[in-house]
């Protein structure tokens, strides 16, 4: 009965007209929408896979900027080492390691090499070897062995393969008969040609190299690949290198950069994005599976189908309503809203499902907002593109029409490079201006706003854009037109008071105390590298002119070499420690700030000549006898990071001077205490951790109590309690800051059994807890 009123329900009365409406309804609406909709799809997969490919090239260039950075501050740290008098000596003196004289220049060899690793978490050790005593130091183990034939014929081996010094990728073969499992850099030393006197190698820590990859390439999978210029593989994140899996095919090796879709070993597509490094032409490379992108790209091709489907049975339900004879939805839906009764059941099978579409229109929505945050980061890439060029990138400036084109700059233009140091922290300079401290990306826009503004208002000038580098340094690139004969006179006067003014505007308007380094004008934007490295160079006269100035680059003369210091001021400052004459030493400290401050070409050697000092203050409070609260923590802190700790020449000499004053009051203070005091300190700094009391100590000296406890609050101006105390807090200080003991440790070392107590007491004195005093520290 049922199945009867079904067939008589759908039977068609009319064949002819059903098929007279279907067939244009086929052909003028079904294979169009999906023609277009397959060939979107094509075109949106290929956009997707393009988009992949550039996120990963930009982390690509990223991690390459941040690996680089690395090793060539390990190769300046090469170069500094080899010039201190200590390493001269080890390498070039026959030394016997029975003589206390000969051992005493290994360990200020090894103690000099430690001061410079507490502050590169980068390197995990360092070897000297000398050719004159065929002896190995390591900067943990001091006087390490004898080098075997067979390392010595490894050493002639790689110092005749290479010019001087020589990277080594982990596990190949180098100077030690065992592998090694981290980066290597050996710079060979030479008495005369090809004599070798000696090599230092440095390892670096591919655990933290590893670690600073993974904090970059944040994408769930896909793995990144350091290459050497060979293809030998440096570093590999996770531990696990996808290229050996693609066929040996090896895109990176021939080109600077770029991104393919290669087929792996086991049928596997791969995304593969490489890039090249400028410095040292090691290759970097991202491999990432496309079944990752065609998740996206499956939801795409489910929607679309889904759609012609429905147009499908849209046509058919059209079709077959005219033959049953509905002969029109539109008008049965007008009847409808009239109040006409019709087949509601029918009429309800020609609406569109509202939950498919909307599953199209988030895919839309999707694709939509990937193009525009591709379109947000053009300016980034713009910058980054300048950065490269500037720096003397030269895979950037063998396709500078394209880049050019692409990002709108001129390439005939005349440009300028100027260099901006800030003198205090981005919170400061933004709290000046709101009230309240900011976050570094709004110091960075007031910035960078600013100089747009103000260098875009010069009638000469064409586009000024300005960003910030990894060093924290401001680079304003400026452009001009016209003739050169005319900037050959005007431009210098112009641009001289066109920097003069913007500096005067940074004061007053934001209170922003800046240091302005303006480098050469250069014809063309493939020569922009010339006036960043004319304004880098003239960076360093800001040490002896001191902070808020204005440079230019052509004004400052060249001369091929500095008159060297006469008179040997590590040697008087020495001399000065070990007779206990610290004032004298200050006075010594000055004298040579001026000499350096009166000649701007020994600029280049200020840090050399106040590393110096600052490694001999240290070696005196480490041997001195005396030396117990002399500030060995902070003159190590300030020996590792001396470049970033001080901006001039003036800064290092206060911070000097004063610590010297202050080991000569204390040094005053001891001297002039009562013997019996004297000995309460004593004890006080050698028995701390055994906590004792005040009662025991009068025993030990046969004095009462009551007596004892008089002279001392007499003779430091404290109760004995209170100066234990206080001893301990500054011992803990210096544990908090120089190790990685947990706290219950530290408490224990100074004396605290009950870890509460050593938090209540050291809160009361510091002012804040132990742990958050150690990260204030370690951010400094």
């Amino acid at each position: 009965m049922h199945l009867g009123k079904i067939w008589k329900y759908f039977r068609i009365r009319n064949w002819g007209l059903f098929i007279k409406l279907f067939i244009p309804l086929l052909l003028a609406l079904i294979i169009p929408v999906a023609a277009v909709s397959f060939i979107n799809y094509d075109v949106s997969k290929r956009n997707l896979e393009a988009e992949v490919g550039q996120s990963n090239l930009s982390t690509l260039q990223q991690t390459n900027v941040a690996i680089d950075t690395i090793l060539q501050t390990t190769e300046k740290m090469q170069y500094h080492l080899v010039r201190y008098p200590e390493v001269q000596s080890f390498l070039d003196q026959y030394l016997n390691i029975s003589h206390y004289q000969d051992v005493d220049i290994i360990n200020k060899v090894t103690q000099t090499t430690e001061a410079y690793m507490e502050g590169s978490p980068f390197i995990s050790n360092i070897y000297f070897f000398s050719s004159s005593n065929r002896l190995l130091v390591s900067a943990y183990t001091g006087i390490n062995r004898k080098m075997t034939e067979q390392e010595i014929r490894n050493m002639e081996r790689l110092s005749e393969s290479e010019n001087g010094s020589v990277w080594l990728a982990p596990y190949q073969q180098g100077l030690f008969a065992e592998e090694m499992e981290n980066v290597q850099l050996i710079k060979f030393l030479y008495k005369g040609k090809g004599q070798i006197n000696g090599f230092i190698d440095i390892q670096l820590n591919n655990k933290e190299l590893l670690r600073l990859i993974e904090d970059i390439y944040i994408r769930k999978s896909g793995y990144i690949t350091v290459l050497d210029d060979n293809g030998r593989v440096v570093l590999s994140k996770k531990g696990m290198n996808v290229l050996d899996r693609l066929s040996n095919q090896t895109p990176w090796l021939n080109g600077a950069e770029g991104s393919v879709k290669l087929i792996g070993q086991d049928q596997r597509e791969w995304l593969v994005s490489y890039t090249t490094s400028g410095y040292n032409g090691w290759k970097y490379v991202a491999s990432v599976p496309v079944d990752e992108l065609q998740n996206k790209s499956l939801v795409i091709r489910s929607n679309i189908m889904l759609t012609c489907l429905l147009f499908a049975v849209i046509a058919v339900i059209v079709s077959l309503g005219t033959a049953q004879g509905l002969y029109s939805p539109i008008r049965s839906i007008r009847s409808l809203l009239r109040g006409v009764t019709v087949n509601e059941r029918k009429l309800r099978q020609l609406l569109l499902r509202k939950d498919e579409l909307g599953q199209i229109n988030e895919a839309i929505q999707e694709i939509a907002a990937v193009k525009e945050q591709w379109e947000h980061s053009l300016p980034e890439l713009k910058n980054y593109f300048l950065y490269r060029l500037a720096a003397d990138d030269s895979s950037v400036r063998n396709d500078i029409q394209r880049y050019a084109a692409f990002f709108g700059l001129p390439v005939a233009a005349h440009y300028v490079v100027l260099v901006i140091l800030f003198g205090q922290s981005p919170g400061t300079a933004m709290q000046g201006q709101t009230g309240r401290a900011d976050d570094d990306n709004s110091f960075r826009t007031l910035v960078s706003k600013a100089f747009s503004d103000f260098f875009g208002e010069w009638p000469a000038a064409g586009e000024a854009t300005g960003f910030f580098d990894q060093n924290n340094r401001f680079l304003g690139i400026v452009s001009f037109g016209g003739e050169r004969e005319r900037f050959a006179v005007d431009f210098p006067k112009e641009l001289k008071r066109y920097c003069h003014e913007f500096h005067e505007s940074l004061a007053a308007r934001y209170g922003l105390q800046t240091d302005i380094v303006v480098g050469s004008l250069c014809d063309g934007l493939d020569r922009l590298h010339e006036s960043f490295r004319d304004a880098m160079k003239a960076l360093k006269y800001t040490f002896v002119l001191g902070p808020n100035v204005v440079i230019f680059s052509h004004e400052m003369e060249d001369k091929p070499a500095a008159d060297p210091v006469k008179l040997d001021y590590a040697e008087y400052i020495k001399n000065a420690l070990d007779a206990g004459r610290y004032k004298q030493a200050a006075d010594i400290v000055k004298e040579l700030r001026d000499v350096l401050k009166n000649n701007r070409y020994l600029s280049d050697s200020y840090v050399f000549h106040y590393r110096s000092l600052v490694n001999i203050i240290i070696q005196h409070i480490r041997t001195a006898p005396a030396a117990n609260g002399w500030p060995l923590g902070e003159a190590q802190h300030k020996f590792a990071r001396f470049e970033q700790e001080f901006a001039n020449v003036d800064e290092a000499t206060d911070w000097l001077c004063g610590m010297l004053e202050r080991m000569d009051a204390e040094r005053d203070d001891r001297q002039s205490l009562h013997i019996i005091a004297q000995k309460v300190v004593d004890i006080i700094e050698s028995e701390y951790d055994q906590d004792p009391s005040l009662a025991e100590l009068a025993e030990r000296l046969d004095v009462t109590p009551g007596y004892l406890s008089r002279l001392f609050k007499d003779q430091l101006g404290q109760n004995f309690k209170e100066y234990l105390t206080a001893f301990k807090i500054e011992k803990a200080k210096r544990l908090l800051i120089e190790t990685d003991y947990p706290i219950e440790t530290i408490a224990r070392k100074v004396g605290y059994n009950n870890h509460n107590q050593f938090a209540r007491m050291f809160k009361k004195h510091v002012q804040v807890s132990a742990m958050e005093y150690r990260n204030r520290m370690s951010r400094r």
